[in-house]
């Protein structure tokens, strides 16, 4: 599993969800909002505040990339559940970017917020697991230069990360 933060973590360290709110960041516009209003309302009451209250974590390493390509000062964890947490949710990730695009149709919408939460897949899922607490067992990207030269690496091998180095060189573990 693969953690995106903007925090800074070292090898052992537990990451838990910030104490600040990611709906209350300046990227988080009206319509951020509406969806994740539409989240909770379709959200199971066994996991009504499991978006909210989350860490959330990538299965996959190359999904964990491509969302910190355009997260500026973002680093890179591989992490795995810490000593008793609890995993709220497994959901296609995909399903809330797709709202966020057909944000102004609300039944359209209702019905992909049902899709996450029954865990169905699209097409190409990019699947985020919600947890209250990890424990971070390798840094892959520190700093904002080694995020840079992903982005670059990136876009020269056009989208290709079997070809980027942090992509090989973890994979490997």
């Amino acid at each position: 599993m693969y953690r995106v933060d903007k925090r800074l973590f070292e090898v052992d360290a537990i990451i838990k969800p910030s104490v600040d709110s990611f709906q209350e960041s300046n990227d988080f516009d009206e319509n951020k909002h509406k969806l994740e209003n539409v989240l909770a309302k379709e959200s199971p009451n066994s996991k009504s505040t499991a978006r909210s209250n989350s860490l959330y974590l990538f299965t996959y390493l190359s999904d964990a990339l491509k969302f910190s390509i355009n997260m500026s000062n973002s680093k890179v964890y591989e992490v795995k559940p810490a000593k008793e947490s609890v995993c709220f949710h497994r959901g296609d990730m995909i399903w809330t970017e797709l709202m966020y695009k057909f944000i102004k149709y609300d039944d359209f919408i209702q019905k992909m917020a049902e899709n996450y939460w029954n865990g169905v897949n699209t097409y190409k899922p990019c699947w985020e697991l919600l947890l209250d607490k990890a424990l971070v067992t390798s840094v892959i990207i520190n700093d904002e230069r080694e995020r840079n030269e992903l982005k670059r690496s990136f876009y020269e091998n056009s989208g290709n990360f079997e070809k980027i180095h942090f992509y090989t060189d973890n994979i490997s573990k």
